[in-house]
Formats: C-alpha cells, sequence, structure tokens
C-alpha cells in the first residue's frame, strides 16, 4: 500500500499533495498553502522518495500497534511532548496519555495547532537547547 502511494507521488506530485492536504487539519493545510518552501520541499519528497520509505512508513505504523518494550515511567531524561489540539494525524489524548505515564516528561498543548507545530519551532527548538547566559 505505501509503495503505491509513493509511487502514485512520484507520478502526479501536485495531484498527490492536494490528496494529502484535503485530508490534514486546517493549520497544516494553510501553512502548506501559504509557504511556498514548505510546498516545494513536500513536492521534492514526493518526487524523490526514499528507497526505504515504503518500509518505514509500514515499520512505523506495525510499531504503534504493537506494545512498546519501554516503561516510560522509569525515563528520567527530561523531555518535551508538543502537540496541537486540531491534529488529525495523533489524536491529542495520545499525548495525554504519554505524558501521564512518563514523569520526566512536559507537556505542552498548542490550542488550534496541527501536526506540523512548525509555527511552534522557535519555542520547540528553546525547549530541548541550553539557553545561553
Amino acid at each position: 500500500m505505501f509503495a503505491a502511494i509513493l509511487r502514485a507521488g512520484r507520478i502526479r506530485p501536485e495531484q498527490a499533495l492536494r490528496r494529502f492536504a484535503a485530508l490534514l487539519a486546517k493549520p497544516d493545510a494553510d501553512l502548506l498553502g501559504d509557504d511556498a518552501g514548505l510546498r516545494d520541499a513536500f513536492l521534492d519528497d514526493l518526487r524523490h522518495p526514499s528507497p526505504t520509505a515504503a518500509r518505514a512508513a509500514a515499520r512505523d505504523f506495525w510499531l504503534f500497534a504493537r506494545r512498546w518494550d519501554i516503561d516510560l515511567a522509569g525515563m528520567a531524561v527530561p523531555a518535551h511532548i508538543w502537540h496541537g489540539t486540531q491534529d488529525r494525524n495523533v489524536p491529542v489524548a495520545h499525548a495525554h496519555v504519554i505524558a501521564a505515564r512518563c514523569p520526566a516528561a512536559r507537556l505542552h498543548i498548542i490550542d488550534g495547532g496541527g501536526h506540523m507545530l512548525l509555527s511552534q519551532l522557535e519555542h520547540i527548538m528553546g525547549s530541548i537547547t541550553p539557553r545561553r547566559r
């Protein structure tokens, strides 16, 4: 299935991107429509997919559906979870569940944010980069 999707993207990247954008939350679809650089990057990925992209996508779905082999409660390293309330790819409830299971996690919910959260990039990077004095 993933190989067929990638093949369609290579053959008709503009059409594939339009179909993809139609499935996105409004903030993400707007971002694709307004940011020419991001749109071009997506089109380039569609035209030139990695040879392992289909297998990687299938593995992501497989990993998502199985029991995790780590105990989030035992994680001591600080973690930041950023999630938009309008994300259609991953429900915001998943972020709450992971944060509740991981005492080292700090949850950042972006009201009205989609899946990509590029408007939050400075805040996201700031949360993982040491501040200089």
